[in-house]
Formats: C-alpha cells, sequence, structure tokens
C-alpha cells in the first residue's frame, strides 16, 4: 500500500513541477478521474491507490499461498 501511494505521491509532484512529462501524467491518470483538479485528483489517486494494493492483495495471496503448498 505504501509503495503504491508513495508512486502516486512522486507522480503527482513530477507533473505539478514538470508539466509535460508523459509518464508522471499516466500514473495519474490511472488512479484519478479528474486529473485538472489538483485537490481531488490527489485525494482519488491516493484511495485509487490503497484500493489496488489491497486488491492485487486478495488476488495473488491466495494463489501464491497455493503454489507454495504443494
Amino acid at each position: 500500500t505504501a509503495t503504491l501511494v508513495g508512486l502516486f505521491v512522486l507522480c503527482e509532484l513530477a507533473a505539478l513541477v514538470w508539466p509535460t512529462a508523459g509518464l508522471a501524467h499516466g500514473w495519474v491518470r490511472l488512479f484519478a478521474s479528474d486529473p485538472d483538479n489538483v485537490g481531488r485528483t490527489f485525494v482519488e489517486g491516493v484511495l485509487g491507490s490503497i484500493a489496488g494494493a489491497w486488491l492485487a492483495t486478495l488476488l495473488f495471496v491466495p494463489v501464491y499461498n497455493r503454489l507454495v503448498r504443494r
């Protein structure tokens, strides 16, 4: 969770400092629906990163545990 949130915050800062950075804007648009509103984008991005991390955890941990058991 902290990794995805940290990456989102770094990309949000990069998008603010360097507005033509395509990669930073791509990451911001991945988790936020309105990239023009900075406040809303930040909140949506952090919450989206948290949700994405937990969704990945819920999907991959059972698969990993099943593979390790074999």
